[in-house]
């Protein structure tokens, strides 16, 4: 069983798998540069799951990137964003799979896998 884990943006912004060796446990870098919590935000949760994809902001919060976990987490898709990224929220759209993002200013976004 494979499992992934973001580590804190404002320290490298790194997303791990790991997988279990016998008694151990191996990890292995897949992704760089993302962000799933701003320091001093208690949001703690910017990415978000949607058709089996992971959209999570890029280390700055002004690009969403799409990986694929499927495709050893192959990049699909970055999009950039009007403004920094400060909360997100898994949201089906007209029956899309996506997120929407709250940004700084205040305006909404929404975003999916094929979007």
């Amino acid at each position: 069983v494979l499992q992934a884990f973001g580590y804190h943006g404002q320290i490298g912004g790194l997303l791990h798998e790991y997988a279990a060796d016998g008694e151990r446990l191996v990890s292995r870098i897949v992704a760089r540069d993302l962000c799933n919590h701003a320091l001093g935000s208690r949001e703690l949760d910017l990415s978000a799951w949607a058709a089996g994809r992971l959209l999570v902001p890029s280390g700055d919060r002004r690009r969403l990137r799409v990986l694929d976990a499927d495709a050893q987490w192959a990049e699909r898709t970055s999009v950039a964003l009007p403004s920094a990224a400060v909360a997100s929220r898994p949201l089906r759209l007209d029956g899309r799979a996506g997120a929407a993002l709250l940004l700084e200013g205040g305006a909404v976004a929404w975003a999916g896998p094929g979007a």
